[in-house]
């Protein structure tokens, strides 16, 4: 979820329209629209007294953090392969050649075309 996906449920939440937002918050109302519009983010200064308006935290304003308070890291194919390492750091010698052997035999069986 999107920093402005999470505000928006946020105002929905709470009934609270955007221009009450500016009004409460003292946020300019074209700020606010133009996160909306994607043509700018907020400051990091402007997402700690969001938060203090919501009263949730920085981590689940911006979507990182869910309801019950778990960070949610999103996994891109950029940081697969260093979760892929984390992984095999964490286990013994015998699990690690078994994922090992299983890796292989996925790489073989898509150069086969299975």
């Amino acid at each position: 979820m999107t920093f402005v996906e999470r505000l928006n449920e946020l105002l929905n939440e709470r009934n609270i329209s955007r221009r009450q937002l500016a009004i409460a918050s003292g946020i300019p109302n074209t700020t606010i629209n133009n996160w909306f519009n994607r043509s700018s983010l907020p400051t990091l200064d402007i997402v700690e007294q969001l938060a203090d308006y919501f009263q949730c935290s920085i981590d689940y304003l911006s979507g990182r953090e869910d309801y019950d308070g778990n960070i949610v890291i999103k996994t891109t194919e950029k940081s697969l392969p260093n979760e892929l390492l984390l992984i095999y750091q964490e286990l013994d010698s015998m699990h690690r050649n078994i994922l090992l052997g299983i890796a292989k035999n996925v790489l073989q069986a898509q150069k086969e075309g299975a």
